[in-house]
């Protein structure tokens, strides 16, 4: 019996018939009410999930990881408020899936440093990376990763020095971790920088700024590093 409600429930929810799915709820019967909270999770409703609660629902596990592949970040976020804490699974979802207040409230509730395998935070890491979310990437970084999951992908490592602010290339580009194809990308970024803000006060002069600076040393090392 139990089988067969959830089996129409299951259809119910890949139409979105929410009339239905409220009616299985609303007389749920032998069915878990931790399994309809799964599927309210999935679907984002709050007023089906807020049932689920009042009715005595609390695998708020199952909720976070249902609502992260179904893409309700913040319905994820509203499970770990409650309680949800399966890093292993959750984590991974979140990253791939570029959730990045979702993916830093887990780092505020310990998936750094509570997961059960240690190299958990170098595995999110490198989900975040081929998926390309680099905010993702960066923020792991920020809080001390030690080792480089992310691949060596030139498409990649493009993005995210792409991505890289200012202030961050200055920061990173001392952090041993990243490959030597990052390093040297980052300290041609840097250069180039260097250059641009040089010559945007010259505006109108700037040919006769190039024409001394080509003579340098400096210019010199840039083109090599540019190389």
């Amino acid at each position: 019996m139990v089988s067969l409600k959830m089996e129409e429930i299951k259809k119910a929810c890949e139409v979105v018939d929410l009339r239905k799915i409220k009616k299985f709820i609303n007389g749920c019967g032998n069915v878990s009410v931790n399994a309809l909270l799964a599927v309210a999770c999935g679907l984002g409703d709050r007023m089906l999930i807020d049932s689920m609660i009042k009715k005595g629902a609390n695998d708020w596990n199952n909720g976070m990881i249902r609502a992260l592949s179904n893409g309700r970040p913040n319905i994820a976020k509203m499970m770990i408020e409650k309680g949800a804490d399966n890093w292993d699974l959750g984590t991974p979802k979140a990253c791939a899936n570029g959730y990045f207040d979702v993916v830093q409230f887990m780092i505020q509730k310990g998936c750094l440093t509570t997961s059960h395998y240690i190299e958990a935070p170098n595995f999110f890491l490198q989900c975040a990376w081929n998926a390309g979310h680099m905010n993702i990437v960066k923020l792991i970084i920020s809080k001390g990763i030690t080792e480089w999951y992310g691949g060596n992908s030139s498409k990649m490592n493009t993005k995210f020095v792409a991505s890289l602010s200012c202030s961050e290339l200055e920061k990173y580009k001392s952090i041993s971790i990243f490959p030597t194809e990052i390093h040297k990308m980052m300290k041609r970024k840097l250069s180039l920088l260097v250059f641009a803000r040089l010559f945007s006060s010259y505006e109108n002069n700037l040919f006769p700024v190039l024409k001394h600076f080509i003579k340098t040393d400096f210019f010199k090392r840039v083109c090599y590093v540019c190389s």
